[in-house]
Parts: structure tokens; sequence; C-alpha cells
């Protein structure tokens, strides 16, 4: 397995530049529910669209954690903002939140506008 062996302590995770033409490979999504004390996530450049956000977002178990998001330079898109705008109250601790060079129009900024006032803690959002 790609993962580490005591992955459940892991802080940090830098996964930019690490993906092909299809985004995300399958088996990353169902390892977030592992990283229980995530602090940092960076997926950026990685192709991912909005289903492949969807995946990840379901196995995830650490919205609690979360300070620091970066998911830019993907292809989320306003539907994948949509999903991400659903799930962002959860994210309770989230500092940083990285969604530049994404292909979101207007309606997806109305999506990600709603969920923006439960972010007490966001103090930096990058589109």
């Amino acid at each position: 397995a790609w993962l580490p062996r005591n992955s459940s302590s892991l802080t940090k995770l830098y996964l930019s530049h690490c993906c092909n033409d299809e985004g995300v490979p399958d088996m990353l999504a169902p390892a977030f529910c592992q990283f229980i004390r995530l602090e940092v996530l960076v997926l950026a450049s990685n192709m991912m669209n909005a289903g492949h956000l969807n995946s990840i977002l379901d196995g995830m178990n650490v919205e609690e954690s979360i300070t620091v998001l970066d998911l830019s330079s993907n292809r989320i898109g306003s539907e994948g903002l949509d999903q991400l705008a659903a799930t962002l109250s959860k994210f309770r601790h989230l500092e940083t939140l990285s969604l530049s060079h994404n292909h979101i129009d207007d309606v997806g900024i109305a999506y990600l506008a709603t969920s923006l006032r439960r972010l007490e803690a966001l103090v930096a959002l990058n589109l």
C-alpha cells in the first residue's frame, strides 16, 4: 500500500501534480478516512473534476481538523463547488481555502458565498 504505516498521525499531506489525465486515482479517495488528524491538505494541479472531489469529500473523516485546503488548478467547476459548499460547514477550523484556476463561474461563486458565512475561522480565500 502507498500509505505510511502510521497514517492516522499524519497532519500534512501534499499531493500536487501527482495525477495523470484522468485525475485523482480511485485508490486515493477511500484513504482519506484514515487521516484523522490531517490539518493541511493540498491537492492542487491534479486534474480533479467534480466527481473526483465528491469521492474525496465522501471519504473524508478530517473536516474538524483541516485548517488549510488547497484545491487550486483543477477542473472542479461550479458543479464541484456546489458539492464543496454543501460540506464546508463541517470544516469548522478552516483558515485557508484555495480554489483558483478551477473554471468557476458566477453560479459556482453563488454556491460558495452561501457557505462562507459559516466558516468563522476562515482568514484567506484564493479564487
